[in-house]
């Protein structure tokens, strides 16, 4: 660059430097490129509070919509689950909508699914009772059921207590067979509406399986219990069993 050249540019920044305009032009950039870069930070830490006590939102909501009743939506801002309290809420519902597409909370009993309500298994090898204990406790299975399912079992008497009317499938399986006889027969049973059974005739250490299924209506207070019994007095053993109820509404 010449001298006079450098000369020139100098003139230039000079009359910047002293033009209003210009100046005030520059400056409103300036602060409005400062306000995009810092205000990013907090865009990204903003919290939204839309409808009833706009000034009132949860310190973990990224959102919240509240409604003149209390009733709300939010967003969580770090997981991003979504919750919707709308004074139906409760464990273990499940969110459905009407005709016109209007969101409520509804058991699984208002809402028409079916619902495994009992899961159980034995946990070791059971001694069979005889034909004379047939549907004594000492001849029902005591199964243990699965942690979400223990509601509404009676481990003392080995019994299911139905807990409201309806509906009921029940489902039992096992496996079991004799260790003295040489031949007999093991009834396998359910006692329920239908008192469905089977006879099983078997052979010393020779393990059959079967499975009995009945689906009836029952009252709450009702009861449904799996029982194995042999019709010798031989020593037969169960060696796995599962027991299922499911409720249908």
């Amino acid at each position: 660059m010449s001298a006079f050249q450098a000369i020139i540019q100098l003139f230039n920044y000079f009359l910047i430097l002293n033009h209003p305009f210009i100046m005030k032009s520059l400056f409103k950039n300036a602060i409005l490129a400062a306000a995009l870069v810092f205000g990013a930070a907090s865009i990204s830490n903003a919290q939204v509070k839309v409808g009833a006590n706009p000034a009132s939102i949860g310190t973990t909501s990224n959102l919240e919509v509240e409604a003149t009743n209390g009733n709300k939506t939010i967003v969580n801002k770090t997981t991003g689950q979504v919750t919707i309290q709308d004074g139906t809420q409760a464990v273990d519902k499940v969110l459905t909508s009407d005709a016109s597409g209007n969101a409520s909370w509804k058991s699984f009993g208002e809402s028409k699914v079916p619902t495994m309500v009992m899961v159980g298994t034995i946990t070791s090898q059971t001694s069979l009772g005889t034909s004379t204990t047939g549907g004594a406790i000492s001849s029902r299975l005591p199964f243990v059921p699965n942690a979400s399912y223990a509601a509404g079992w009676d481990a003392t008497n080995r019994e299911y207590i139905v807990p409201v009317s309806g509906f009921y499938r029940t489902d039992l399986s096992a496996a079991f067979s004799t260790s003295t006889a040489s031949s007999g027969y093991i009834i396998l049973s359910l006692k329920s509406k239908l008192n469905v059974s089977e006879n099983v005739a078997f052979y010393t250490n020779n393990i059959g399986a079967r499975t009995l299924s009945e689906t009836a209506y029952y009252n709450a207070g009702d009861r449904i219990f799996a029982f194995v019994w042999q019709t010798n007095t031989g020593v037969g053993i169960v060696y796995s069993a599962n027991f299922a109820i499911t409720y249908i509404p």
